[in-house]
């Protein structure tokens, strides 16, 4: 196409360009209303308002590049708030996660400091009593006395023949099978 438009804006003149050129100026808002055009080879200005299809054309396309930058603005926004939501959705999830193991964590510690201390229960009970019950601390049982009547001797409530009188402990050693009964301990 031939470039045969001047336009003028105050004292200044721009041009030749071609109509389509001058079409995009006012699209752009660089060429008012106001303006002044002119054909190459007339010697008349007009405003650029008078030339006709220029300004009625450019209102439909800048109402639709508005409308397109809005939907664009709108698109943006939607895009944003989305990735905003998943975003939240993912802290929100680890937390849950991380919350709930932590959870597990303490009721396995606390779990196994209940197990210890049912181990150290059990092995200072006697055997024979369930684990996990608390029991008396072991004591050694008091001597055996043995006292010395004239004819029979008592030891601990049970009356045997005898003629000596001794004070006996619990012996570590075994009585001697010899004989039936258990023999003195030296000491």
């Amino acid at each position: 196409m031939k470039a045969e438009w001047y336009y003028a804006r105050g004292n200044e003149r721009f041009g030749p360009i071609t109509k389509i050129e001058l079409k995009k100026l006012a699209l752009n808002g660089e060429l008012k209303p106001d303006d002044l055009v002119s054909r190459a080879g007339a010697s008349q200005w007009k405003r650029a308002a008078e030339l006709h299809g220029l300004f009625a054309e450019a209102a439909p396309v800048a109402a639709r590049e508005v409308a397109e930058e809005a939907s664009v603005r709108k698109l943006a926004l939607w895009q944003f708030l989305a990735i905003a939501a998943a975003l939240l959705l993912i802290f929100a999830g680890a937390f849950v996660f991380f919350s709930i193991q932590y959870k597990e964590r303490l009721a396995q510690q606390r779990k196994q400091r209940q197990t210890k201390s049912q181990e150290v229960t059990s092995d200072a009970s006697p055997a024979g009593k369930e684990p996990g019950k608390t029991s008396q601390p072991a004591t050694m049982p008091p001597p055996k006395t043995v006292e010395k009547t004239a004819e029979k001797t008592t030891i601990d409530g049970k009356t045997k023949p005898t003629s000596k009188t001794e004070a006996k402990s619990p012996s570590k050693t075994p009585p001697s099978k010899t004989d039936g009964k258990a023999k003195p301990d030296p000491s």
